[in-house]
């Protein structure tokens, strides 16, 4: 079993539909309950704000979790050294954790990974190269879409651009994702992000994103 750390539950679920989508790999989250109960409590100070999924795919088991926020990654090294026997106990085993943040994380990671040095696991860390919306953004430009929902997409996102109340808006990036998520998967962000992973060719975005090849590279090695 392979545990991938996200700070936010957009992260998770973005990354659950590349895997569902892209690597067609399973959600068996309602069948291991005792796994999502044990991960929740790595953040027992916070528990409310973790989310955890477990995947398969490959035979191997991908448990996915999200913590609520950069300063809670720390959480991970102080709670999960007692819960690596307790896990064994129950006849599983985890063989690597990757973490997979925004730059801005980067401290933060690095005291984490200090605290896991004497766990004897294979530990990965992948930074965007700037935030989530970028990542998302760079997806919606490689997926096929229909003339019009691009269409309108532009043009929108180009209306935004030109306007005087905008300039310097530092949440400029989060209106664009905003645009694309009521016009590709307006239900919520899982849709969405479901929407455009299913609209991808696969190839592309392992070879033009660095994030999902490295991700690959740690998870085949």
């Amino acid at each position: 079993m392979k545990l991938i750390v996200f700070e936010g539950y957009n992260d998770l679920q973005f990354f659950r539909s590349f895997f569902t989508k892209v690597m067609n790999a399973k959600v068996i989250t309602s069948k291991a309950k005792s796994l999502v109960n044990i991960f929740k409590g790595l953040v027992a100070e916070n528990p409310e704000m973790a989310r955890v999924e477990v995947l398969l795919w490959e035979n191997e088991k991908l448990l996915l979790l999200s913590v609520g926020g950069k300063d809670n990654l720390k959480l991970i090294a102080e709670g999960l050294r007692p819960l690596v026997n307790v896990i064994k106990r129950n006849e599983e085993d985890i063989t690597g954790i990757v973490f997979i943040t925004d730059d801005d994380a980067k401290e933060v990671v690095d005291i984490t990974l200090k605290g896991l040095n004497d766990l004897n696991l294979r530990v990965k860390t992948i930074f965007y190269k700037s935030h989530l919306e970028d990542l998302i953004l760079s997806i919606t430009r490689l997926a096929i879409l229909d003339d019009n929902s691009k269409n309108l997409l532009e043009s929108i996102i180009e209306m935004i651009m030109m306007e005087k109340i905008f300039e310097d808006d530092k949440y400029i990036k989060k209106r664009k994702v905003g645009i694309v998520h009521a016009i590709v998967g307006p239900k919520c962000f899982g849709h969405l992000f479901d929407e455009l992973f299913i609209k991808i060719n696969p190839q592309e975005v392992v070879q033009d994103l660095d994030v999902f090849k490295e991700l690959i590279d740690w998870l085949n090695d």
